[in-house]
């Protein structure tokens, strides 16, 4: 099963901030390296889920990235609903 991944707003402004609040060159690159990371361990994970029913919130975390996601089977979608720094 395919599934949609769609990343609010909200998950968008709070990952330029924690970008453009990066120290240096190099934590920004580690910053985007997991940021870039997201949606593939995301869709990689989804085999776990395919045959859940229920939405269900989840959390990931990739390197320094704190992730949470909703997922909703009903409409094959994942939404990146959150995403702090650790």
């Amino acid at each position: 099963m395919k599934f949609t991944i769609i990343w609010t707003k909200q998950a968008l402004d709070d990952l330029s901030v924690i970008w453009m609040s990066g120290a240096d060159k190099n934590e920004k690159q580690r910053i985007t390296s997991a940021a870039d990371k997201v949606d593939s361990l995301i869709t990689s994970l989804m085999q776990e889920y395919a045959s859940e029913s229920k939405s269900k919130n989840f959390h990931l975390q990739v390197n320094m990235l704190n992730i949470v996601c909703e997922f909703s089977p009903l409409d094959c979608m994942i939404k990146v609903i959150g995403i702090w720094k650790s």
